[in-house]
This record gives structure tokens, C-alpha cells and sequence, in this order.
């Protein structure tokens, strides 16, 4: 039986890979430094749990509307309109099992097989597979590293073709937790318009920012809104990962096929999880500050810790709770995020997994708390000083 080809271009993510690894470690009883997982360590807010239990004991166990509980659509367009300032309408919400979920289907309604896809990198490492996944090209274009990733809009427009139908933004990014500026996504909104793309923004970390910044988003931008997919979910602003729940906000002539594919692959999401996410979005309020607030904290006890280490140099993000240094001294990121596991018991994520522009950088997620920060990014730094 032949694999279709399309797979022959997408490989298993090399978080994954880091977490196993270091998964077998503790089975042996090594204790282990966990920067790999971008998951929150906090559990799900009270509210929100209790009301999916209230919905279990009120029978909420059976299939929903195909696009979500009309409630929940309700108040992620509210939620968007007070916090992104777009004002989208309710019937424009589809709710997806995560945002990932969210992307696949905002592509997939505008894509043909070899069209092509501008995916500024590094990048999260589904978004090639994705565009793989629908039989079209990935185009990859560098990030300024030397100007704190900074995207380069004239990169951007160089490598725009004939096939070039869609656009990929994350802001604030992963891998490097850079936002993107207002007159950037500007210039961004022009050349979209100019060349009929489509911007699918991943927005998962909007609200996980520093320094009392508030990323601007592309779709508030004027003639951008019929042009954006949306995207946004809870897993990392409500520490709701396992939940699997997200959404997009679609342009209106993209609503039709995305949930024809929803409807064909998904059915539908989780009944009774979409009345804790409408509880996350009216009164998680409160733990979404507290988790924001310690996630400032956490990414400053890491600066500090990293700019002590010799040759590493970190440009510090603007959101996410993600770092990605560049070791100097140390250009083969794979070698070294191994040889951290494994010699200094500290898991981390090699920069080159995201893309090229990568290379020589690690990633490090502080989405565990202070303590362990310290203790890995310690062992981290007397590992640097023993392989001086």
C-alpha cells in the first residue's frame, strides 16, 4: 500500500521527541528540569470547572451544534470586540477542538494543491505540516534575529508568487515571544490587500504580555477584517491545554466551507467543555491576571539568570512564555539541547526544530514556577562553565 506523498514532508515534532526523552530519564529516577512543554503549570480556574460539572450534572452529553453552542460563539465575539477591538458577529465564531484545529480550517478554504503559504520562521512547527497536510507549499521567510525577530515586510513581498494565497502571523510568537508592531502589521495589511492573501493570525498568546504591552491585532485594521481568520483559543491564557478548545473568527464567504469541514472531520466539539469556556471568558477574569502577573515574573528570573551566562545572548520577549537564547559558542543546537538532557538533566527544545533562522538558539519555556527556573537555568550555567 502506498503513503501518500504529502507525508514524505512532514516529520514528528521534535518537542515531542525532547519530552520523551526526558520522560525515560525520570523513569530511571532522574529528576529533570522541564523548559520543553509550553504548558502552563497552573490547573483550570475554579469557575470554569465547576461549571462544565454543573453542565455534566445538568446531562449536557450530547452532540452540540456543529459550530458551537450559540452561547459560547456569543461571548468569544463579545470577548474579541472588548479585547481586540473587531467587532465580529456571533454567527462568524466557529468553535474547534484548540486552535490548531482553528488554523487547519482556515487554510483549507482557500488553498489548492501547489498553492503557496508565507510563514515567517522560526515558527511553531505545525504550521508546515499543515499547509503540507493540504497539499500546498510552505514558504518559509527569516525573522530579523538581529533586530529581535523582527518581521521583514519586504522579505514578505519578495517572496510573494503568482501561488501565494495566504499569510501566516503569530503575535506574540513562538518560538521567540516577539510581538509585532503596529506600523509592521500595517504595512503587513497593504501588502495583503494588494495581493488578495489571507492573514490566519494566531493570537494564543494575546494576553500573556509584558511590561503592559497590548499587541495590536491585524484584523482591527481597515480593510482587514473580510481578509483574517481569527485565531485564539484557552488553553494557555485559562491553563485549559487538556480541554481542547478553541476558535476562529472567519471572514463570511469562508464560514460555509470551514464548517463543512468541521462538520465532516470534527462533527462537533465537547458539549459539556463549551459552558466552562463560557465561564472562562465571564469570570476568568481574575486568574487570567494572576497567571499573567507570575509569568512576568517568571520571564524576568530567567532574563537575569541568562544574562549571566557566558556568551548567551537572549533578546527578551515581549509575550508568551517562552525564551529563545542563542548560545554562542554552541552552534549545533541539536548536539547541545541533547547534551543538556542528558549531562545536565535540563530539557529544552533545539531553536533549528522551528525553522533555520533558528539555528544555534534553544528554546526555553518558564511555564513552571520560580524555584525550578532557578534550579534548571543553574544547572544550565554550570554546564556552560565545565564546557568553557
Amino acid at each position: 500500500m502506498r503513503i501518500a506523498e504529502r507525508f514524505s514532508h512532514i516529520s514528528a515534532p521534535a518537542i515531542r521527541a525532547m519530552v520523551e526523552r526526558a520522560q525515560q530519564l525520570e523513569q530511571r529516577g532522574v529528576r529533570v528540569a522541564h523548559f520543553e512543554i509550553g504548558r502552563p503549570d497552573f490547573d483550570t480556574p475554579e469557575p470554569i470547572k465547576a461549571a462544565t460539572k454543573a453542565a455534566l450534572d445538568r446531562g449536557e452529553v450530547h452532540y452540540g451544534p456543529i459550530a458551537g453552542l450559540p452561547q459560547l460563539r456569543a461571548a468569544v465575539a463579545k470577548y474579541m470586540g472588548e479585547r481586540r477591538n473587531v467587532s465580529w458577529d456571533s454567527d462568524q465564531v466557529l468553535i474547534t477542538n484548540g486552535s490548531i484545529e482553528a488554523l487547519y480550517l482556515s487554510l483549507i478554504t482557500v488553498l489548492e494543491p501547489g498553492d503557496e503559504v508565507l510563514i515567517p520562521e522560526p515558527c511553531w512547527t505545525p504550521y508546515p505540516g499543515i499547509v503540507h497536510l493540504l497539499n500546498a507549499v510552505p514558504r518559509l521567510i527569516p525573522l530579523d534575529a538581529g533586530h529581535g525577530f523582527r518581521l521583514d515586510v519586504a522579505a514578505l513581498q519578495q517572496a510573494v508568487t503568482p501561488h501565494t494565497k495566504a499569510l501566516m502571523l503569530n503575535t506574540p510568537h513562538n518560538p521567540t515571544g516577539a510581538i509585532i508592531d503596529q506600523s509592521t502589521l500595517a504595512a503587513v495589511a497593504e501588502l495583503a490587500q494588494a495581493h488578495d492573501l489571507l492573514v490566519v493570525c494566531d493570537e494564543i498568546y494575546d494576553q500573556i504580555c509584558f511590561d503592559g504591552q497590548l499587541p495590536a491585532t491585524i484584523a482591527a485594521l481597515p480593510g482587514m477584517q473580510e481578509r483574517t481568520a481569527l485565531v485564539c483559543g484557552f488553553s494557555k491564557t485559562f491553563s485549559m491545554t487538556g480541554w481542547r478548545i478553541g476558535y476562529v473568527a472567519l471572514p463570511r464567504p469562508l464560514l460555509q466551507p470551514a464548517l463543512l469541514t468541521h462538520a465532516h472531520v470534527m462533527t462537533s466539539v465537547n458539549t459539556f467543555i463549551q459552558y466552562g469556556a463560557i465561564a472562562a471568558l465571564e469570570s476568568g477574569a481574575p486568574a487570567k491576571a494572576l497567571m499573567a502577573a507570575e509569568y512576568q515574573k517568571r520571564r524576568d528570573e530567567a532574563l537575569h539568570l541568562l544574562k549571566e551566562m557566558p556568551d548567551v545572548f537572549v533578546t527578551p520577549p515581549g509575550g508568551s512564555f517562552f525564551l529563545f537564547p542563542r548560545f554562542m559558542r554552541f552552534p549545533d543546537d541539536r548536539a547541545l539541547a541533547h547534551r543538556l538532557l542528558d549531562e545536565a538533566h535540563v530539557a529544552t527544545v533545539p531553536g533549528s526544530a522551528f525553522g533555520p533562522t533558528g539555528v544555534g538558539h534553544l528554546r526555553l519555556s518558564v511555564s513552571c514556577d520560580i524555584s525550578s527556573i532557578v534550579e534548571g537555568l543553574e544547572r544550565v550555567h554550570r554546564w556552560l562553565d565545565r564546557n568553557a
